[in-house]
């Protein structure tokens, strides 16, 4: 998936009400940062269960929370005992994971499959990129254990915590979709057949807001 076709497909999804997604972004962001501050003492160490992870399933659902988590990512950060290695690194991390994430659940259609496949974007991102913000800063710990050790916390807490809130979130869907917008369920329930594989998903959306 090329960054235009990439950002083509956000805008499609989120143009009919950019108030919703706006506010929706916002709330993701702030959720972050009362959860990370809110459980400090799990969320800063090198051995951390940041709980507020839980909601990196959600680019999965609302392509808004792409943003919502940088954002929230970036001001939880400005409290890390790690500086600014872990406001731009850590960061990004969290954008990269959470762009992955919604590039897998656009593609992947059975909800199994999409919040397991999703779920690890965040985990192996921030287990791969947070040990080294965490070595520049100075402290003196082996790579790969601390690979570990976030990996760990990661895994811990979106399977635990992430993914009942996907399948929540997909219940309450199903009973009152009014309360949600446009979103990637839209999408995985559609049924429209496209020309060929590689063109189903372009195809759906430009259809979609088409009719629209």
């Amino acid at each position: 998936m090329t960054f235009t076709r990439f950002c083509f497909i956000i805008f499609s999804i989120m143009k009919k009400n950019p108030t919703l997604y706006i506010v929706r972004a916002a709330v993701v962001a702030a959720l972050y940062v009362g959860l990370t501050y809110a459980f400090y003492f799990l969320s800063f160490e090198t051995v951390q269960f940041r709980v507020s992870e839980a909601l990196t399933i959600l680019p999965l659902i609302f392509p808004e929370a792409i943003a919502g988590l940088f954002v929230g990512c970036i001001l939880s950060n400005i409290a890390s005992p790690f500086g600014a290695f872990d406001m731009i690194f850590g960061s990004a991390a969290t954008l990269l994971a959470a762009s992955l994430s919604f590039i897998i659940g656009f593609y992947v259609r059975k909800h199994a499959a999409r919040a397991i496949l999703g779920a690890f974007p965040p985990i192996l991102a921030n287990a791969f990129i947070i040990p080294a913000v965490i070595i520049l800063f100075g402290v003196p710990e082996a790579y790969w254990a601390l690979f570990g050790w976030i990996f760990l916390g990661q895994f811990t807490v979106v399977f635990a915590l992430g993914m009942p809130l996907y399948f929540a979130l997909l219940k309450t869907h199903r009973r009152a979709p009014v309360l949600f917008g446009r979103n990637m369920f839209d999408y995985i329930n559609s049924k429209k057949p496209a020309s060929t594989p590689e063109e189903e998903p372009m195809t759906q959306l430009n259809n979609e807001t088409t009719e629209q």
